[in-house]
């Protein structure tokens, strides 16, 4: 998610050349239509767009309709928040990528979030 089309695009190329599927949304509102309708394995989104100012954001809506979900997320920014508040969005299965970052970064990010919920899934079967 982010509102940057560009952004949404060079993302989307970067993971269907890896041949993940990728569905885009501009904003929140998108973004949950598209959570609420299909399942997915991770999230990538924009952290200024998703967690305003207004404290009601993606991460926390994220948290209470699709838990296992928000332990899948990844967070981009253009600024990197404080340490302080950078606790509060990476960790626990988050993680946050400073733009710009390179695909190969974004790549990993995904690598070891989807290996990390593989591994954990084969432990608990």
């Amino acid at each position: 998610m982010d509102q940057d089309d560009s952004v949404l695009e060079a993302v989307g190329t970067i993971l269907r050349g890896r041949d993940h599927r990728v569905k885009t949304a501009r904003d929140i509102t998108e973004a949950r239509a598209l959570l609420e309708k299909e399942d997915f394995d991770l999230v990538v989104a924009d952290l200024h767009v998703s967690d305003g100012a207004n404290g009601a954001g993606f991460g926390e809506w994220l948290a209470q309709h699709k838990p296992a979900l928000s332990h899948k997320l990844i967070w981009m920014c253009a600024v990197a928040p404080t340490e302080d508040a950078g606790e509060n969005f990476s960790g626990n299965g988050r993680q946050i990528l400073q733009k710009p970052f390179k695909a190969t970064d974004l790549l990993a990010a995904v690598d070891e979030l989807l290996l990390n919920s593989a591994h954990a899934s084969a432990i608990h079967r």
